[in-house]
């Protein structure tokens, strides 16, 4: 159950991934770049001619065969970057709503504004919301009047390397959560994706709860996390239950009028099943 997914996470502080919708001339720049810089460079491809050229330009992996077969293995993690850069519009769209779906710290697709607004007007009328959309960088890359595919990638991996900079520490897994992870028997896994509003933890912050009830880390504490807890229990039992992403209403410290503080916000869970 998840396995490859709790391997990622385990092994997420050896080093940042790379994915490379694409093989073409700017993605193959990209991925020289990208070894260049210690990312693990991943490459999906449904050409083989081009897929033949990723790995000779030396990238990790190459998957071939239809993009949503390829990327329904990846899951991300906060150390992972995803560009677009696929054959044509079609598969840059279809690659696109998948990679939306992920955890990543960069996500850019290659492309005019006017190719871009064409994709995300069909992704929004399958259901993807625009605050997610903004998280595409597009038109990819820095602003240095880039023209040869080998410059564009340069600008590439410089807006690559400017947001990797702001990742803070708190999407690093504690030794106690790894731990936690990696003992037998079934767990979950939370993640604070996003926040808003006033709440006592940061995006990134995660906590472990196990089968036997065990909780390790935290999500904020008070009525909130003990709700959690209590959903997860049931979800740990439910053999239908994967993953998922849940918003949760954050009210601290709940009901009384005379609290010297109040905190009231929400936050994006994802909530993830191992079992090992």
């Amino acid at each position: 159950m998840n396995e490859e997914r709790l391997k990622e996470l385990l092994e997420e502080d050896q080093g940042y991934r790379l994915y490379i919708c694409g093989g073409g001339h700017v993605a193959n720049y990209v991925l020289r770049l990208g070894k260049m810089l210690d990312f693990h460079v991943i490459v999906f491809e449904d050409r083989p001619f081009f897929a033949e050229k990723a790995r000779e330009a030396g990238a990790d992996e190459v998957r071939t065969g239809d993009y949503v077969s390829m990327l329904s293995s990846v899951r991300g993690t906060p150390h992972s970057a995803f560009i677009i850069a696929s054959k044509g519009p079609e598969t840059d769209t279809i690659c696109l709503g998948e990679c939306l779906a992920k955890e990543y710290f960069y996500i850019g697709m290659l492309g005019s504004r006017r190719k871009s607004e064409n994709t995300f007007e069909v992704l929004r009328k399958k259901g993807i919301s625009d605050s997610l959309l903004s998280r595409v960088h597009t038109p990819i890359g820095l602003t240095i009047h880039a023209e040869s595919p080998a410059e564009i990638a340069v600008a590439i991996m410089g807006e690559i390397i400017q947001e990797k900079a702001g990742i803070k520490e708190d999407f690093d897994l504690t030794n106690q959560i790894k731990e936690a992870l990696s003992r037998e028997g079934t767990k979950l896994l939370f993640t604070i994706l996003e926040t808003e509003g006033s709440v006592p933890r940061k995006k990134g912050t995660r906590m472990v709860l196990n089968d036997a009830g065990e909780v390790y880390g935290t999500i904020g504490g008070g009525v909130t996390e003990y709700k959690m807890i209590q959903k997860g229990e049931l979800l740990i039992k439910d053999k239908r239950f994967v993953s998922g992403i849940k918003d949760v209403d954050i009210e601290l410290p709940g009901d009384d009028p005379d609290a010297p503080y109040k905190v009231s916000g929400k936050i994006k869970l994802l909530i993830e099943k191992f079992r090992t």
